[in-house]
């Protein structure tokens, strides 16, 4: 996560789009309702934060790990049905870390990600 937050302007950038994007969809989702086409624009920036933590590494090792496990976890998401609130709920967490990223507050992005991982395996825990 420390280098999600300190690896300079153009990883700023990058947060800063992702976290602009984030809230294009949240809003989205909150003011036109679930549909086809918010479902995949959401889904797709979910995966962008996990890509660009991941990247923001630089540890071939855990990107080959992380590349094996999110691949299973997509292929397992296509039999689980998504559900707005959980949706919204993830990108909620989603923006909570972007903005201690952009605000360069490492402890609330770690705990911002923490609340994250855990709401998550929570889920994959419960089959929900």
């Amino acid at each position: 996560m420390k280098l999600f937050l300190y690896s300079g302007i153009a990883a700023q950038e990058s947060i800063l789009k992702l976290a602009e994007d984030t809230r294009q969809v949240l809003a989205a989702l909150q003011s036109s309702g679930f549909n086809k086409v918010l479902q995949e624009q959401a889904v797709e920036i979910d995966w962008r934060l996990h890509d660009e933590i991941i990247a923001s590494l630089g540890n071939d090792v855990v990107t080959r790990d992380y590349q094996i496990n999110a691949g299973r976890i997509r292929l397992m998401r296509v039999s689980n049905r998504l559900d707005s609130d959980r949706i919204v709920a993830a990108l909620d967490e989603h923006l909570n870390i972007l903005n201690a990223a952009l605000d360069r507050d490492k402890d609330r992005a770690a705990a911002g990600l923490e609340i994250h991982l855990t709401t998550a395996m929570r889920r994959a825990l419960s089959g929900s």
